[in-house]
């Protein structure tokens, strides 16, 4: 009988394997861009880090390992965080909640806290007006810094949609009074 060291590696524990090391590498990466997202609810993302994960599971006989594994699992991060985003309405009502509990950092100013919430409040409305797509383009757009040629490949739409989501997002914010760096 073989040694463990000797025998043969089956397909399956080549894909478990496999699959394991992937969830080790990314989770922390799916996980940021779902709290980001999801506007900042830790268990929102985890349970949509959950999803993208499972839908790695389902799909990982027709992943290509050779392909870039941390942009599809990024790719479907966004659309499942889009689909809920789709079912959910006031996320960002629940941002102003948490910024309106306080932080635990060092002591600042109470007149700056106050000026700063305003301004968040204000971002969050103007982000929670926004359609779903034009909300995740804005968002890797200006949060992840991606390209808009990153974000299409990462949603699978053409850069020309992209470019039109993102030029309403930033239209629509400009009418509300607020700047956004393009």
């Amino acid at each position: 009988m073989p040694d463990a060291a000797e025998r043969e590696v089956t397909p399956t524990e080549v894909t478990q394997a496999y699959v394991e090391e992937q969830y080790r590498l990314h989770l922390r990466a799916v996980y940021n861009r779902c709290l980001m997202l999801g506007g900042g609810r830790a268990q929102w993302a985890r349970d949509a880090a959950h999803d993208v994960f499972v839908r790695f599971l389902e799909c990982r006989d027709q992943i290509d390992p050779r392909r870039n594994v941390r942009a599809w699992l990024c790719s479907v991060a966004y659309h499942v965080c889009l689909d809920r985003l789709r079912r959910e309405r006031g996320i960002w009502s629940r941002v102003r909640r948490v910024l309106e509990l306080g932080a635990d950092a060092a002591p600042v100013p109470p007149d700056r806290v106050v000026a700063a919430q305003r301004e968040l409040a204000a971002v969050a409305e103007a982000l929670e007006s926004l359609p779903a797509k034009q909300r995740v383009v804005m968002v890797m757009k200006v949060l992840d810094g991606m390209t808009q040629t990153e974000i299409a490949e990462a949603l699978g739409l053409s850069k020309g949609y992209v470019s039109k989501l993102l030029a309403r997002a930033l239209t629509h914010m400009k009418r509300l009074g607020l700047e956004v760096p393009a």
